[in-house]
């Protein structure tokens, strides 16, 4: 991995940063990784969504910028799920072969 971030960081002058990005996702599969995780529909749409704005940028500097205010001005906490069932420590209860609830 080290070696394909080494050279697309030698070629960002050459491809661009959308070049480089598309390049780097394309050689590490990362939509195939991504796509096994929660959510991995919406993380893939995020990965294209800063490639399109890569694209869009012909200095990667300035994308840096742009990406990292956008993550700040948009970044907020997600929200705890409460589960239907809980322990008293809050976690979903574990249930033994006849339905009983896990003890500690």
């Amino acid at each position: 991995m080290s070696d394909t971030v080494q050279r697309l960081r030698r070629a960002v002058a050459r491809l661009g940063p959308g070049g480089a990005l598309r390049e780097a996702v394309r050689e590490l599969g990362l939509e195939e990784v991504l796509v096994l995780l929660t959510r991995g529909e919406q993380r893939i749409a995020n990965v294209r969504k800063l490639l399109r704005m890569a694209d869009r940028e012909p200095h990667a500097e300035v994308l840096l910028e742009q990406a990292t205010r956008s993550r700040e001005n948009g970044a907020r906490p997600r929200p705890r799920r409460s589960p239907t069932k809980t322990t008293r420590c809050g976690c979903s209860p574990c249930t033994g072969a006849r339905g009983s609830r896990f003890r500690w």
